[in-house]
């Protein structure tokens, strides 16, 4: 499930935009939400990674688009952004913060349409780089390559990452799914690591940024091999 936002001032030109998302939306059926803001500061107040797209105003009143997208870069590197704006030479602007496109108003639908379908693709090609939480308040993508280890404690997974700990309500068994295809390894039932993050083993403890932790006897063998095994591929 996608998550979609869009940000402007201007009422009418919100609904057109959502108008024309779900056409889109009902001829290649994806599957998305879209949620709609009037200001930049509305949209940054419980801002958490949530959205996956975010159509963004240059020009609004109390925080500009401009401003609001370098705020979300800090946190956000790789939620794309498209810019909504009545004059072409903005476009220029938007390269400080990585914009993946500009919708020159008034926006029309080819054009919209052109802008998703990059944005589409560019998902497509990112999809296995992330490990994607999905529960009933947002969805969150979060890097594989920020993952340290994730931990599980009853029905929760604590997701340890370069920025902080995550919680989720998630089984082990289905974060293990997600992370067949990367280079993670289920050490016990109830701790997974990253391959790339293993910074020493010693016996039955793996040392991850710092942390000892424990890899069960009985996984200790195909654990060492899927390590020689990663390392052997890095040189590649």
């Amino acid at each position: 499930m996608l998550h979609i936002a869009i940000v402007d001032d201007d009422a009418a030109q919100r609904e057109h935009l959502r108008l024309m998302l779900e056409r889109y939306q009902a001829e290649h059926q994806y599957e998305w939400t879209v949620s709609d803001f009037s200001d930049g500061a509305d949209l940054l107040e419980h801002y958490v990674n949530q959205y996956t797209i975010i159509l963004l105003d240059i020009k609004m009143g109390i925080l500009d688009g401009l401003e609001t997208a370098r705020w979300i870069r800090l946190q956000d590197p790789d939620v794309i952004l498209f810019f909504i704006t009545s004059y072409a030479q903005h476009a220029t602007e938007g390269y400080d913060v990585d914009a993946k496109g500009f919708l020159v108003k008034p926006v029309t639908y080819p054009l919209l349409s052109r802008q998703l379908d990059r944005a589409m693709l560019a998902l497509e090609q990112q999809s296995e780089q992330y490990l994607i939480l999905n529960n009933s308040r947002q969805m969150q993508r979060v890097p594989l390559k920020s993952i340290l280890y994730i931990e599980g404690v009853g029905h929760y997974a604590y997701i340890y990452t370069e920025q902080g700990r995550l919680m989720e309500l998630i089984s082990m068994k289905a974060l293990e799914e997600q992370l067949k295809d990367a280079p993670f390894f289920r050490c016990s039932p109830s701790l997974i690591v990253n391959l790339a993050r293993v910074e020493s083993v010693q016996q039955s403890l793996v040392t991850v940024d710092g942390k000892g932790l424990t890899v069960s006897r009985s996984r200790k063998k195909a654990f060492m091999e899927a390590l020689n095994r990663y390392i052997a591929g890095m040189g590649r």
